[in-house]
């Protein structure tokens, strides 16, 4: 491109920015993208690809726990909040141009906003394709690749605390089956998700076998996650110890524990949050890690399977070596 042609370009942009069309296309899109989304929450359950979208989004997004119908309040609030603070902002620095463009070029507003709210549906005919793979094969169609994803590998061994004060080790993984997963506290993302995903799966286990399935979630933030701010993620998850053990200790004891786990993480220096992977890290009764599983629709439907599978597998016939 010549020098001639992008200094058009610039130009071009900089008079669609400070033009009303600018504000025109963007709060058509800050308020049609939260308002279709919040139009997920009516879904029926019976409204096929959109029903399995519908229940993956409330999961990953508003906090949902299929086993109660619950959602966090605060999701669905952030949810709506945070686009009207953008529409605040646009409206503060563009309120000038989108008044002046509405009373002298009212057919242009309308034009630019339908384009913002076209591109909003256009995005919408994508989300049933979510709730399928690929492929176009339905999620309950895959079944789960029990034999080729068993591994028999030795944990690291462990010495924490759980949210009461009780020593938590690796002796405790003999003659149970353990899903091992690593959160922390003030995880503003995907923990509370991985936290309402593990409950899920457990609800979801016939009648008798989840109280044979322990829980050992090991913070990622030993720092600053003592007893106390574990319990009250316990409490705030209505996860109770015996089954469930928010596991903290020193972070010489911890870092170490989660890179042998394999839990990849990493801490932005200026906000302090920590990008992690999603694991699960089931564990048998002979205290081998059995299947590593991860958060997505695929995953979910297999980590119930998952544990069945350990707990009604009888222990002398666990993968040994």
């Amino acid at each position: 491109m010549s020098v001639l042609g992008l200094d058009d370009g610039i130009e071009a942009l900089n008079s669609f920015i400070g033009s009303g069309r600018f504000p025109a296309l963007m709060l058509s899109i800050l308020i049609g993208w939260p308002a279709l989304l919040l139009g997920v929450l009516a879904i029926p359950s019976d409204a096929g690809a959109m029903s399995a979208f519908a229940e993956q989004f409330k999961v990953w997004c508003l906090g949902y726990d299929p086993a109660t119908g619950h959602l966090e309040l605060i999701y669905v609030v952030l949810l709506v909040v945070n686009p009207l603070v953008l529409v605040a902002l646009v409206l503060a620095g563009w309120w000038r141009p989108l008044t002046d463009a509405w009373r002298l070029r009212r057919s242009e507003v309308l034009r630019w906003a339908g384009v913002g709210l076209a591109g909003v549906m256009l995005l919408a005919t994508g989300l049933p394709a979510l709730a399928v793979t690929p492929a176009g094969v339905e999620l309950a169609d895959l079944a789960f690749p029990a034999e080729v994803l068993r591994t028999r590998h030795i944990p690291p061994a462990f010495d924490l605390v759980d949210q009461g004060g009780a020593r938590v080790s690796d002796a405790d993984l003999e003659g149970n089956v353990t899903l091992i997963t690593a959160v922390y506290a003030s995880c503003p993302h995907t923990c509370p998700i991985i936290l309402t995903e593990t409950k899920a799966a457990l609800a979801a286990l016939p009648t008798g076998l989840a109280e044979q399935v322990q829980v050992f979630a090991i913070t990622m933030d030993p720092a600053n996650d003592g007893r106390e701010a574990m319990a009250a993620l316990a409490d705030m998850h209505s996860m109770a110890a015996p089954q469930y053990r928010m596991l903290s200790g020193d972070p010489e004891a911890i870092e170490p524990l989660l890179d042998r786990l394999g839990v990849a993480r990493e801490r932005d220096p200026e906000t302090g949050v920590i990008a992690h992977a999603n694991l699960f890290i089931l564990v048998d009764r002979t205290g081998r890690i059995a299947y590593r599983l991860a958060l997505g629709p695929q995953q979910a439907q297999w980590l119930p399977e998952a544990l069945e599978l350990l707990v009604r597998e009888p222990r002398s016939l666990a993968p040994q070596g």
